[in-house]
Parts: C-alpha cells; sequence; structure tokens
C-alpha cells in the first residue's frame, strides 16, 4: 500500500490496522469516501428506523453539470444504509450508468426528473453540490427529517427557511472526520455486512497507475483502485 512507501503525518493517532480477513483493496477507500458515505448516513438511521420501519433513503447526486464530489460517495452511503437495516433507497442522478451501477447495488435509482414521484424522505443526502440541488433536496425531506450536504463551493445558497420550520426539518453541512468514523466502518466490513469493493469498477498494480488513472477519467469508471 502507499503508506509503506511514504511518510505518514501523525501516524500513531491517523493509521489503523486492518482487521485480520479484510483485503486492502476491499478497504482502500475506508479513510475517505467509504467513511465519508458512512458518516451521512449512520447517525441518523436507527432513530428513523426507530419512528419507521419503512423509512425512505434518498440520495441526491448528480442532477446537471458535473459535480466535485466522487460518485462513489453515495454509493457507499447506500451500502452502509443497507448495512444498517434500510430497505428504500433511493439514489438520483442523470447519468445512465451510475444508475445502472445502483440498480445492481441493490437501490432504486431514479432520473432527478422521477424525483416527483417520490414522497418526502426521512433522511436525504445531497450530493449536488448546487444550490439548486440543496433545494430540491430540502424539498424532498419529511417532517422531523434530516437532510445532510457532503459538502458546497458556493459562497451561499438560499435556502427554502419556512419550509424547514414548518416541517421541522434538520440540516447539516460539514466535512467528514474520517478518522473517527473508520473504525466503525471496518467493524461493519469485518462483521460482513458491507462491502464496498462491490463499487469498484477497476483494480490496478500500483505500477501500471498512470494507465488505471488516465482509464478511469476517460470512462464512465465509478471506482479505480490501485493496489502493489
Amino acid at each position: 500500500m502507499i503508506s509503506d512507501l511514504v511518510s505518514v503525518p501523525y501516524a500513531d493517532a491517523m493509521l489503523v490496522a486492518l482487521p485480520e480477513g479484510i483485503d486492502p483493496a476491499a478497504a482502500a477507500s475506508v479513510a475517505d469516501n467509504v467513511s465519508d458515505g458512512y458518516r451521512s448516513v449512520a447517525p441518523y438511521v436507527d432513530t428513523m428506523l426507530q419512528r419507521d420501519s419503512d423509512a425512505h433513503v434518498v440520495l441526491l447526486s448528480e442532477i446537471g453539470r458535473r459535480e466535485p464530489f466522487s460518485s462513489s460517495v453515495l454509493l457507499y452511503a447506500g451500502l452502509v444504509a443497507q448495512a444498517m437495516g434500510v430497505r428504500n433507497i433511493h439514489f438520483v442522478d442523470h447519468r445512465a450508468h451510475l444508475r445502472a451501477e445502483a440498480e445492481r447495488l441493490g437501490m432504486n435509482a431514479l432520473a432527478p426528473n422521477e424525483l416527483r414521484g417520490l414522497p418526502p424522505a426521512a433522511l436525504v443526502v445531497d450530493s449536488s453540490a448546487t444550490p439548486a440541488g440543496l433545494r430540491r433536496a430540502i424539498r424532498y425531506t419529511a417532517p422531523d427529517g434530516t437532510c445532510t450536504s457532503l459538502g458546497s463551493r458556493n459562497r451561499s445558497a438560499r435556502i427554502p427557511a419556512l419550509l424547514m420550520y414548518g416541517r421541522n426539518v434538520t440540516y447539516r453541512l460539514a466535512r467528514s472526520h474520517a478518522r473517527t468514523a473508520i473504525p466503525a466502518v471496518l467493524e461493519l466490513m469485518r462483521e460482513g455486512k458491507l462491502q464496498p469493493e462491490r463499487v469498484t469498477t477497476d483494480l490496478a498494480d500500483l505500477d501500471h497507475a498512470p494507465t488505471a488513472i488516465r482509464g478511469h477519467l476517460t470512462s464512465d469508471s465509478t471506482k479505480t483502485v490501485l493496489a502493489e
């Protein structure tokens, strides 16, 4: 792995040993995208399912222009939700190949114009990175529900404050503290409940990194993992 080849700042605190039996390639994104997906759903699922065992989760991905976030994060979020017992997971993206990927992973995939047919969801994860996408995500959040955003590149964005007040919607926008989430993610993997490698579309040797990365950037590949 790359950590064997470079110095790691604050290594005693930041490095986490892989549990026995977990393939390093399967855990390659745990320090970043998998934990980002985990923190977007895991804190809310137990309470949500206690209220309604059939509660819905909406994962709002790219709805127009190209988003700055990895498209894999919401797929990981969906797998985490499945691992924690959520049955109704809707993945929204305008790209057909990503909708097909979400369907393969057991989610209900929708184009953005199909979202209107869904009832408001107890949890909505916004990865659109646009003010319009954020407003749409909030509008599809159910009463007493939660809308959480993976991030934003905008200095400001208008939100439907009156609607949020009337529905008692909680909105969270924050960065991921990946190191904090890693142990819980690895435990789900150790228990066999979470298989992040199902999102991986290409596994390449580290020595072939330039070719693999070029192929990733010029194709519909969702997640490329490099391993020794």
